[in-house]
């Protein structure tokens, strides 16, 4: 009695399992070949309802529910996986169903595990299930942890190696004898073994397979799995299923092409890149994109303006567009992974040169140009960086002209956000270089007229700010008398955004710091516009009260307190009675407070994160000194003239 209570639930479970997997291939046909609105009200709901009750049936069979939600299993055949992970990327698509297929995909370990080893089947017929794994991996790497799944960022970087070209080696270093000895090891196993299979280095029979294909776009991937369900079906068990694509084929032809989505046409290195974009907004998946051997190179071998790897050009700009992308995120990546990541990147043999080449080509989009005005502001954190981009030809005069241009229309917010990062490239190239503002002087642009627009103007007016004082610092100027114009007006605008008290710390430290150095160049003309367009005691009391207020510098504005002494310091050497006016606000009190809050924040020029960058050669507390002697000697000979 009870074998044969097990053989009758058996026979259900098969059937409903068989009839559950009939009605959900005719499913995917209908669904994904376009057919819905083709269906018959009258009769095809009837169907439609036998299928949900049967696909019913079939999720109470011994098969986890998890995944029969996600529409695949890992035992099941490479055609029935490529549908469910087709269908798995058509309901990530959508708003409805995003979210509760996202919220299951990341609660199965074992899921997401079979996902990722999808990215490792790289021959010719798994193409496809390859491209559509890559793509739901994309869409869940936001929230994906490295390190939860062993072997991640080995099988997303081999995504990079889809396109990739064999490798030419130095006729000095090439191994000839390994490669004869490898071949000769393979005709001989071949011949023992048989047509049917082939052995590797490793002497490792394997089925005999395709080479893996080279720049292929999407519609390749495509007809490759249609090439390959012609195939499988030629058995009689698909016999059926084939009368009925064919069908349905017919049908088509009366019924609206959906057109692809834009991330359909991404080659497989574009979707390798988008996840690796994705995985670097977490900063222990950066730690593991540091470790991964080999993929900044892969990373940075995209970004060849001119290459051989591809034969279509769209394809080539995709990629050298996500590659960009990619470098500029993990470029910006603070801490001592980020540090490490920038370094890997300046040391690489043909980046810099690649991005200039970029630059300099006329054609490039402003996007790709912000892209990499974005990847030269974050190396040249590094001084070293900085020198060797400053002597690349045309890197400096492109940025500048970027920065100024004035043929874009202002009026988009795209071509503003380009002039703000080269901008800032520049501003953070002449930091700390001598040669990089010589650089910049010695071009065809009269710099410092056209830096004082901006300032006025309001427009990136701290940007330009900034760039123009450490032109002032590194470089002793000729001025012309338009330059003196220019620098006297940008001067009134820049003392009267001082005094205003709306000013928050980090503006102060950009302006304050120019006007210090306006100060220093032309002492007399500064003194001048102070006390003829503004009032002099109402300047001096709001650097003595900003001197107060910012007794503990944030990363973000770590030179206030020392941008305000430099300008005391300035304004007391060109005319004694300054160091008066200051007594008279408690300066050598407020000096005192600073002696006593020194801070370690404050010994760099930049920060990313809470690391510091271009360490100050002058210590704080030298300034400090410097300010207080000034103001002892004036105290000193006032005392004399009284008596």
């Amino acid at each position: 009695m009870q074998y044969r209570f097990v053989r009758v639930v058996a026979f259900i479970e098969r059937t409903g399992n068989a009839l559950g997997t009939l009605a959900f291939t005719w499913a995917t046909v209908i669904l994904l070949g376009g057919y819905p609105t083709v269906l018959r009200e009258d009769k095809d709901f009837w169907y439609l309802t036998t299928i949900v009750f049967l696909e019913a049936v079939r999720m109470f069979s011994r098969k986890n529910r998890l995944d029969y939600q996600l529409f695949f299993h890992t035992k099941d055949t490479p055609k029935m996986q490529l549908y469910g992970i087709r269908i798995m990327d058509s309901l990530l698509q959508r708003e409805v169903t995003r979210n509760r297929i996202l919220s299951k995909l990341n609660a199965s370990v074992e899921t997401m595990t079979h996902l990722m080893r999808m990215l490792d089947w790289t021959s010719t017929e798994d193409t496809t299930i390859r491209l559509f794994a890559a793509k739901v991996i994309a869409e869940l790497a936001k929230s994906l942890r490295v390190v939860t799944i062993p072997g991640t960022m080995q099988l997303i970087s081999s995504l990079l190696d889809a396109n990739s070209e064999p490798e030419i080696k130095n006729a000095l270093l090439d191994a000839d004898d390994d490669d004869q000895e490898k071949q000769v090891t393979v005709l001989t196993n071949t011949q023992q073994q048989g047509n049917d299979y082939i052995v590797d280095a490793d002497d490792y029979p394997r089925e005999k397979q395709d080479p893996p294909p080279r720049a292929r776009d999407t519609s390749n991937l495509l007809e490759t799995q249609a090439r390959s369900d012609q195939q499988v079906g030629n058995n009689d068990q698909n016999f059926c299923f084939l009368k009925c694509r064919k069908w349905f084929s017919r049908l088509r032809s009366s019924t609206p092409e959906k057109p692809l989505l834009d991330h359909d046409h991404l080659p497989l290195p574009a979707l390798g890149m988008s996840i690796l974009h994705s995985l670097a907004y977490d900063y222990d998946n950066c730690r593991e994109i540091s470790r991964a051997t080999g993929l900044i190179q892969k990373i940075i071998g995209y970004t060849s303006y001119k290459n051989d790897w591809t034969p279509n050009e769209v394809e080539q700009k995709i990629l050298m567009e996500s590659s960009l992308k990619l470098l500029r995120r993990l470029s910006n990546t603070s801490g001592e992974i980020g540090i490490t990541l920038r370094h890997r990147m300046s040391e690489h043999p043909f980046l810099l040169r690649n991005l200039a080449e970029i630059l300099n080509d006329s054609s490039s989009s402003e996007e790709v140009r912000k892209l990499v005005a974005g990847i030269i502001r974050n190396l040249a954190i590094d001084t070293s960086a900085s020198l060797e981009i400053g002597r690349i030809e045309g890197v400096n005069i492109r940025l500048m002209d970027a920065f100024l241009s004035r043929d874009a229309p202002s009026s988009t917010s795209f071509d503003q956000f380009l002039q703000k990062v080269a901008g800032q490239a520049l501003a953070i190239l002449t930091m700390e270089s001598v040669d990089n503002c010589a650089y910049i002087l010695t071009g065809p642009r009269n710099v410092v007229e056209e830096l004082t627009s901006p300032i006025y103007r309001g427009k990136h007016k701290y940007v330009a700010a900034r760039l123009l004082q450490n032109l002032l610092l590194h470089i002793q100027l000729e001025f012309s008398e338009s330059d003196l114009r220019k620098l006297c007006e940008a001067l009134d605008k820049v003392l009267k955004n001082i005094i205003d008290p709306g000013a928050d710390e980090a503006e102060l430290e950009v302006l304050i710091g120019l006007s210090s150095q306006i100060c220093r160049v032309i002492p007399g003309d500064f003194a001048r516009v102070l006390e003829t367009r503004h009032h002099k005691e109402k300047f001096v009391k709001r650097l003595v009260n900003a001197l107060n207020a910012n007794t503990n510098p944030a990363v973000h504005c770590p030179g206030v307190r020392r941008v305000i002494i430099e300008q005391a310091i300035s304004l007391m050497k060109y005319n004694s009675h300054y160091a008066i006016v200051f007594n008279q606000y408690n300066m050598m009190k407020a000096l005192s407070m600073v002696e006593q809050t020194p801070s370690r924040v404050e010994r760099y020029k930049i920060y990313l994160g809470d690391v510091g960058f271009m360490e100050h050669k002058e210590p704080l507390s030298n300034l400090v000194a410097e300010a207080n002697e000034l103001m002892r000697r004036q105290w000193l000979r006032g005392i004399s003239m009284m008596e």
